[in-house]
């Protein structure tokens, strides 16, 4: 889960040190949107969603597993 945290802060943070660069922008993605693309970072921020879903889902169950555990004692 930490590993998505810093991939899509360090994606994020490329886009936006890039925003400055673009000239022109489309109202659909936006000027974030723009660099987001123009970057290539569309793809790891979705790995990066998915990564921290997965990790979220895991916690969840230790928490449940655990949770069941106790309650037999």
């Amino acid at each position: 889960m930490l590993s998505a945290v810093i991939l899509y802060s360090s994606i994020h943070l490329s886009a936006v040190i890039y925003m400055p660069s673009i000239n022109g922008w489309g109202t659909p993605p936006g000027r974030f949107g723009t660099a987001l693309i123009e970057t290539e970072g569309i793809v790891p921020t979705y790995i990066s969603m998915i990564m921290g879903t997965m990790g979220s889902l895991i916690i969840a169950y230790e928490f449940y597993k655990e949770a069941i555990n106790k309650r037999q004692k």
